[in-house]
């Protein structure tokens, strides 16, 4: 970017990142001999090949995996030296970082033979700073060329025919304590992990990074990014809320409230602020912006209000379709794509009036996309009272019920019983999305 102060801040955001990761998780057990026990008798019990041929059956089974830590050190370690070598700065830090960090994850099958490692860039950077290789702790040229080659060394060692599973793992730790230097650390031989897995392993480095050297090596700059850095010098359309109570008061005028409301208690509306926030976002008020935030801390509903911009969202979409003489006008034939050899599938697009109102839900946090994927499209979350009341019929699953959505597709993609409707679906892994892609197209896709 050729904004200087941008860069600033982004090469500031970059560093936090990369430093940020690495750290053991608080539920990682310590590595006792029962699972080392257990973890043998599986490796003997089969096969890889035998393995990977049961996981290959169903795409759809959960697949079971261990995740290991080596190389331990301390995290205070790390800031002590970005303060000592990097800033050359030597007054003592009063609050120690508690936390521990690891240099490389050791991630296995559920036979414990070798998938993949993953180093934490703050690792990789903790290397470099203490061989005060700056340019490179702050760049990593060489980050991906040292990953491949840990990685061979390790998968060597882990797959070893007929050796002890306890053994493999105190070499793979040695080579680990060698190749980061922390041979001289306390507790460093002792490892801890995650085992038992299922689904995707909690995130390892912080997915921000590569986004921001991609922006910081743009040769243009970015309206957008810049006011959201603040930089932006147009202000004319920034406005304090909390106190206008002018602005609230125009924007919350009958004719601006939003045509579309999710379908929950008639007594439970938005608070004062939730609807000023669902205002805004869907630009029913006199300032017209591509850029809106909404803060507040976890149970103050964010998440809450989406739901009011979910609905309105599609009942937009609803208002356009209502337009149309017979469904099939709704789409466009493209040409024929094809999925593999000698098979190809007629596509069909929806027509420009119709695009542009799908919503792509993404987080840090795992758990708080699985809240708007796999829970708003629970029939739990389609209410007419309060509380369960048997002597009135709740009219809105009713006719949920008579439109039926796509609801048995939703339940086979969701695996659940519950699905008022193909609302929203998880495609945040390559995983999903084939599984996505597979059952609605009743099995044709085959796995890549």
């Amino acid at each position: 970017m050729k904004n200087k102060q941008a860069n600033q801040i982004l090469r500031a955001w970059d560093l936090a990142e990369k430093i940020s990761g690495g750290e053991l998780d608080k539920k990682a057990k310590w590595f006792s001999g029962d699972i080392r026990k257990t973890a043998y008798q599986k490796r003997e019990s089969g096969t890889i090949n035998e393995k990977i041929s049961q996981n290959n059956q169903s795409s759809d089974q959960h697949v079971t995996i261990s995740l290991l830590y080596l190389g331990a050190y301390k995290k205070q370690d790390l800031r002590d030296s970005i303060q000592n070598i990097h800033f050359r700065d030597t007054e003592m830090v009063q609050n120690r970082d508690p936390a521990k960090g690891y240099s490389v994850a050791l991630i296995v099958n559920s036979d414990w033979s070798f998938q993949k490692i993953e180093v934490p860039y703050a690792a990789y950077f903790y290397l470099k700073l203490r061989q005060e290789n700056i340019e490179e702790a702050m760049h990593g040229q060489q980050y991906d060329d040292f990953k491949s080659q840990l990685s061979q060394q390790l998968e060597e060692v882990i797959d070893r025919k007929r050796a002890d599973l306890a053994e493999c793992l105190a070499l793979a730790n040695q080579i680990v304590l060698k190749t980061f230097k922390l041979a001289g650390t306390r507790n460093v031989g002792q490892l801890r992990g995650l085992f038992q897995i299922q689904d995707e392993p909690p995130m390892l480095n912080s997915f921000y990074t590569e986004d921001i050297e991609r922006v910081l090596q743009a040769s243009a700059d970015d309206s957008l990014l810049l006011k959201y850095l603040g930089l932006n010098p147009d202000i004319a359309t920034k406005q304090e809320v909390d106190q206008n109570r002018d602005f609230i008061s125009k924007l919350l005028d009958v004719e601006n409230l939003p045509d579309g409301r999710w379908p929950g208690p008639e007594k439970y509306f938005q608070s004062l602020m939730q609807q000023v926030a669902v205002n805004v976002i869907r630009d029913k008020g006199p300032i017209k912006t591509d850029l809106k935030t909404v803060n507040g801390p976890p149970g103050t509903g964010k998440t809450t209000l989406l739901q009011d911009v979910f609905a309105d969202t599609i009942v937009q979409q609803a208002k356009v379709m209502a337009q149309l003489e017979k469904p099939m006008d709704g789409f466009r034939r493209i040409k024929p794509i094809e999925l593999f050899s000698n098979c190809k599938y007629n596509a069909y697009e929806l027509i420009p009036a119709l695009q542009g109102y799908g919503i792509v839900v993404t987080s840090n946090n795992n758990s708080a996309v699985a809240n708007i994927s796999k829970e708003f499209p629970s029939r739990n979350k389609i209410r007419q009272y309060p509380n369960e009341n048997r002597e009135k019929q709740d009219e809105y699953r009713t006719q949920l019920e008579e439109i039926d959505y796509f609801s048995d597709l939703a339940n086979r993609i969701l695996e659940t019983a519950d699905s008022w409707g193909m609302f929203a679906v998880p495609m945040g892994s390559k995983a999903n999305q084939q599984k996505v892609f597979k059952h609605i197209n009743h099995g044709v896709l085959k796995k890549q």
